[in-house]
């Protein structure tokens, strides 16, 4: 039987695009060259690099909460869900708009600025500007650790131009297809293209095919592959078995996939701290809530940054286990190409109702997606209204005492229906204007 060669496909895919490879490498070298610059001796924050389809933000979380335990930590997640300075955390502290301004017009701007000036290069793009601002905060703080989620992708991502103590997989599924591959192993392959020669990457999946892959990749690049450990999770089963009554009752390891997430994040921390004490670990994990996850905004108002299929199941999983015997009443919408089909469809069957909105940016057609739910529809009342702000008036309405409304399937939707800052929705809404104008 023939022996898959995936570090060779990765060859030869790159020589099919030898254009578009350069150019993303070139970027990652040159943001790499800028933070040199800012910090000739090495940023003096340590850094853990994760990817991966769902989980990563909370992976990152997790990890903040530990490092706690020893010092002073923090992330830089995505995507926000109403406001931009939510992608920074420095620990304890909350990273305010005079602190983004700052970083921004003293450090990043100028630099954008000046690489604009010279004839053979343009300034920052999204990405680097905001992977920079946390650096800022992240030095002007005195963090000592920090965890940095990736944007999409992982073997062209910005968080490449880092150097890093550990990288994170947490698990690959069926998301951006169009930009990292139509099949699970291209998609694979991009993603593990995070690992670093002589530094270790802790996968988040016992998924076959994922690791074999991973395996692979890791050893043509020297990088140590460590497995989540499963007594991990059953240290975090065990403490949610025996504690649920003292935590948050929004607290993510009350949701099954958390579990998970907190024993990779568990598996990273043993390695990188001498001696750690995974139940203080643990019970700071415990402690820990996360904006956009099946967070309630309200009484009986719940919002879910689910926009991919495999989140949108587990997000259909934690429903039914949270809302037993309580009718639902969901508010979703798409971006970015996804469609009804892929990723919606588990929760017709369990909502009551259903109302399909235009997210801003974006946006795909609620009329599209509304057509393709209907094709599963079995009872449930489906309805089209382009307004998130209107669509949710109509749910309020419908509501009966006891009844939740959930909004998920885009961050941009939930920004568009209840962001109480009307004036900064519109800023993120209408985000991209001024480069479709001279």
């Amino acid at each position: 039987m023939l022996q898959s060669d995936f570090p060779y496909y990765n060859t030869i895919d790159q020589i099919y695009h030898t254009r578009w490879v350069t150019d993303k490498l070139a970027r990652i070298e040159r943001l790499r060259g800028i933070i040199a610059d800012l910090w000739p001796a090495g940023h003096p924050t340590r850094f853990i690099h994760v990817a991966g389809t769902s989980g990563k933000g909370s992976v990152c979380k997790f990890l903040e909460a530990g490092f706690r335990t020893i010092g002073s930590a923090g992330s830089l997640t995505g995507p926000h869900l109403f406001d931009y300075c939510e992608r920074f955390s420095i620990g304890t502290n909350d990273v305010t708009h005079a602190d983004v301004t700052d970083a921004w017009e003293n450090t990043v701007r100028p630099l954008s600025v000046a690489m604009a000036r010279t004839t053979d290069k343009e300034g920052l793009g999204f990405g680097e500007v905001t992977m920079l601002i946390a650096l800022v905060l992240f030095e002007r703080y005195k963090l000592q650790w920090a965890a940095i989620e990736g944007f999409v992708g992982g073997r062209y991502d910005y968080p490449m131009a880092l150097n890093v103590d550990a990288t994170i997989l947490t698990n690959v599924g069926n998301d951006h297809a169009h930009l990292l591959g139509q099949n699970k192993w291209q998609r694979t392959l991009d993603k593990a293209g995070i690992s670093r020669k002589g530094i270790p990457l802790i996968l988040g999946t016992s998924d076959l095919d994922v690791v074999s892959i991973v395996d692979s990749v890791c050893s043509h690049v020297g990088a140590e592959l460590l497995p989540t450990r499963p007594q991990n999770t059953q240290y975090c089963d065990d403490y949610v078995r025996n504690h649920s009554q003292e935590m948050p009752s929004d607290a993510l390891l009350h949701a099954t996939h958390q579990v998970v997430n907190a024993a990779t994040a568990l598996t990273a921390l043993q390695r990188l701290i001498p001696h750690p004490d995974v139940q203080k670990i643990i019970g700071t994990m415990a402690s820990l809530t996360m904006p956009g996850r099946l967070q309630q905004i309200e009484e009986g108002i719940y919002i879910d940054v689910a926009h991919n299929p495999d989140k949108i199941l587990r997000l259909v999983d934690e429903v039914k286990k949270r809302f037993v015997n309580r009718k639902k009443l969901f508010l979703v919408g798409l971006s970015k190409k996804r469609s009804g089909n892929e990723v919606l469809t588990p929760i017709m069957d369990i909502a009551d109702t259903v109302i399909v909105s235009l997210p801003s940016h974006q946006g795909v057609d609620p009329m599209e997606v509304g057509k393709e739910l209907a094709s599963y529809n079995k009872g449930t009342r489906l309805e089209v209204i382009q307004n998130p702000q209107k669509a949710i008036a109509k749910l309020r309405h419908l509501r009966n005492h006891g009844d939740a409304i959930i909004i998920t399937g885009s961050t941009y939707l939930i920004d568009d229906a209840i962001n109480p800052d009307r004036l900064l929705q519109h800023i993120g809404a209408s985000a991209g204007w001024r480069s479709t104008t001279v």
